[in-house]
């Protein structure tokens, strides 16, 4: 893995300012206002973005999942990657460079 492959799974996130958070029985609407482009979020990736507004790093995110639900730390780093990839890729979350 490369060094930016590396920052890139470790880094920390925070929502993007543009993001309205509509919540759900289970789950959470994530409205883009800039792009007007909406994304559903279900119970575990509500709980990722609860998170996430907390400030939580990566790591302590992927600590947290694995204290909240009964699932394999594999699962849980690959599930997470997967969904920041996709909130980055939708512009629902920034990068925290800790500014």
């Amino acid at each position: 893995m490369s060094t930016d492959e590396d920052k890139s799974a470790t880094r920390g996130w925070r929502p993007a300012p543009d993001v309205l958070v509509e919540r759900m029985e289970d789950s959470a609407l994530l409205i883009n206002l800039t792009t007007n482009r909406m994304f559903e979020l279900n119970q575990t990736g509500t709980r990722l973005w609860d998170l996430l507004v907390e400030g939580l790093d990566v790591d302590a995110i992927k600590a947290r999942l694995l204290d909240d639900y009964l699932v394999d730390a594999s699962v849980v780093a690959r599930e997470v990657e997967d969904l920041l990839k996709r909130l980055e890729s939708e512009k629902l979350v920034v990068p925290d460079d800790g500014g």
